[in-house]
This record gives structure tokens, sequence and C-alpha cells, in this order.
């Protein structure tokens, strides 16, 4: 049987939220580790945008600084300990 515009669009749309989820950097540290890390306000805005659904695209643009810099402070923070990333 032919595939319908609705079945291609709930399949889209469930693999967009799959690709989102699986590419966006998350959180793996506890409160009390987060307030005990070495990190400087810049790095805790970052840290503050991790929700495991923004990507790391979606956290440069709502960091509104350089790609460069927020992929080095994710970086930082996947090696604390603090994040895992895709």
């Amino acid at each position: 049987p032919p595939v319908t515009v609705d079945e291609v669009g709930i399949g889209a749309v469930k693999l967009a939220r799959k690709s989102v989820r699986e590419s966006a950097p998350k959180l793996v540290a506890s409160r009390g580790m987060i307030a005990k890390a070495p990190i400087d306000t810049r790095a805790a805005f970052v840290l503050s945008l991790v929700d495991g659904r923004n990507t790391m695209g979606a956290i440069v643009d709502m960091s509104g600084m350089l790609e460069d810099e927020v992929k080095a402070i994710l970086e930082r923070l996947a090696r604390l300990g603090l994040i895992s990333l895709p």
C-alpha cells in the first residue's frame, strides 16, 4: 500500500525529536558537583543552557558567544565531568 503524507509526517517528527536528543549535550552532574566545580560565570551560563534538548548550535545561538568559545567551554565542562557531549 502507498505511504500517506500523514505517515511520512509522523515519521519525520519522530526522527527529528530523536536526532535532537542524540546530538545535544546532556547534564550528568549533581547540583552539588556543579556548585563545587571550578567554572567561571561564562561557563556557568553555557552550562545553564545544557538541558539534553538544546544542540550545540542552539546553545551557541542562545549564548550570543562565538562558536569556538562555546565549543571550548562545553569541552571543558565535559572534561570536568559535568556534561556529556554527543
